[in-house]
């Protein structure tokens, strides 16, 4: 299976509301922005990995062998004995494969379950057989969801600049401090590599923030001009 993000473009469009709906004449693209949310997303999962959490099972999960097909109030079959890991209400995060094995990813929510039989609200798209996966969200989730969209909307917004005076934007800046966090925020990458158990909901290796040191991502990668703002070298003790 391929890799997969923790957003979605609607996602990093409310961080970015002021700015036009994200289409293919936009600066940037709705394409340039699923690259972004891409790219953040391979960080997040280095940046995790780093620190010792395992993003494999993030929560209660099902295989689904028959694919989804789109539609509302939609009865997808999961596998024998999964039903069991869904209960109505539950945020779920659906992933897969379109029939041209195009990558797509959205969030539903569960509105019954009979035995193996779970419904979802509404589908938007139409999932290939063997290719699905659904989750159930998790803390752990829920705070990769946030920082894939603060992340991606932060290179969205600062893209929309390049190029163009004043070459900068507040808004940007803002993301950008929100997405790598700080001591003083305890939040962000910075809680990633530095608070205990953070990421709830997500598995720890041996390795697990054992040393819980106050570093600082930029501190630690000053050669990344991309990724080394000034205030986390600040924020180191």
């Amino acid at each position: 299976m391929p890799e997969y993000p923790y957003c979605i473009v609607a996602d990093v469009q409310k961080r970015n509301q002021h700015r036009p709906t994200y289409s293919a004449t936009t600066k940037p693209t709705e394409t340039q922005v699923n690259d972004f949310i891409d790219e953040i997303a391979a960080q997040l999962r280095a940046i995790c990995d780093d620190s010792g959490y395992s993003l494999d099972n993030l929560s209660n999960s099902s295989t689904v062998a028959l694919g989804v097909s789109a539609g509302s109030a939609v009865v997808v079959a999961v596998a024998t004995g999964e039903g069991s890991n869904f209960s109505v209400g539950d945020d779920v995060f659906i992933q897969g494969l379109s029939s041209g094995a195009v990558r797509q990813v959205e969030y539903d929510i569960v509105t019954g379950v009979s035995g193996d039989s779970v419904t979802i609200a509404t589908v938007d798209n139409t999932y290939a057989a063997a290719s699905v996966t659904i989750n159930v969200m998790n803390d752990a989730m829920t705070t990769l969801r946030r920082l894939n969209s603060v992340g991606a909307a932060w290179k969205a917004e600062r893209d929309t600049f390049m190029g163009t005076s004043p070459n900068k934007s507040d808004h940007a800046e803002a993301l950008e401090k929100e997405y790598f966090g700080s001591e003083e925020s305890c939040d962000g990458l910075w809680a990633i590599k530095n608070v205990e158990d953070y990421l709830r909901g997500a598995e720890t290796t041996s390795e697990a923030i054992e040393d819980h040191t106050i570093t600082s991502y930029g501190a630690n990668n000053s050669t990344d001009t991309d990724v080394a703002p000034e205030w986390t070298r600040e924020s180191e003790l």
